[in-house]
């Protein structure tokens, strides 16, 4: 993706102190090149913006979708879906999203910041998702014919190898380089995957035990499919407009 150079160079400024009859001359000031996208670098960000509100919508419906489910549920089970939905869903996927150059609240800021905030979210929400699996450890042995349980299995320990990375992360960032940063980068997008794939089967699961139709569990399925969906093609999308992870 191409992009035009402008230089804008300031003329001459000249002060005359009249007492000692000494001129002063400025050198002459250019700023810095100024980087004006092509029509095709202007579609790109206004279709990345799209994406990226898009999916901060379907997140939000995610989140409350959830809680909704919590509020019929009792006991051990409704601490389980708070703590997996607020770990996962809020601080772990808004970690991701950290990162991506189009991110509303996070595109002003500067890397080593977005690196320190993006450490924090992570080990505070893989913190909140492995006490919610926790939980209902018990009950995934007792069903683990459950595709629920499977993944959720799945995502929990995929959850302890991104909370090892999120530490190493904040602890030694500069260390975080080459390999060591891809395999990170790839199980965090694996971990929410499979949170987010264990998610959308609770759903499934769930409308045998609740009564709210089919449609509107399926809305609900779709939402979680389509958050993923947005928020691992916007972590891809930096890497393709980036060149790095």
């Amino acid at each position: 993706m191409a992009f035009q150079k402008q230089t804008h160079t300031y003329p001459t400024m000249v002060h005359v102190v009249e007492n000692g009859g000494q001129v002063n001359q400025n050198p002459p000031i250019a700023t810095a090149p100024i980087e004006i996208p092509n029509n095709q670098n202007q579609m790109f960000l206004v279709t990345m913006n799209i994406i990226n509100s898009l999916t901060h919508m379907f997140l939000g419906s995610v989140v409350i979708s959830a809680l909704i489910y919590a509020n019929f549920a009792s006991g051990k089970f409704t601490q389980h879906i708070y703590l997996c939905v607020f770990g996962y869903v809020i601080l772990m996927a808004q970690a991701i999203l950290t990162f991506n150059p189009h991110n509303g609240w996070s595109s002003n800021l500067q890397y080593p910041v977005k690196r320190k905030i993006h450490s924090l979210m992570q080990i505070a929400g893989s913190l909140l998702a492995i006490c919610g699996c926790s939980i209902q450890i018990s009950n995934v042995w007792l069903h683990w014919r459950s595709t629920h349980a499977i993944f959720g299995m799945i995502a929990f320990f995929l959850t302890l190898i991104s909370l090892l990375g999120g530490v190493y992360h904040l602890i030694y960032p500069t260390h975080m380089k080459g390999s060591l940063k891809k395999m990170h980068a790839v199980a965090g997008c694996l971990t929410i995957t499979a949170a987010f794939l264990a998610l959308a089967f609770g759903f499934h699961h769930m409308r045998r035990m609740i009564v709210f139709g089919d449609t509107n569990t399926n809305l609900f399925i779709a939402t979680t499919i389509l958050a993923l969906a947005g928020t691992l093609a916007m972590a891809c999308s930096r890497v393709l407009f980036r060149g790095r992870v």
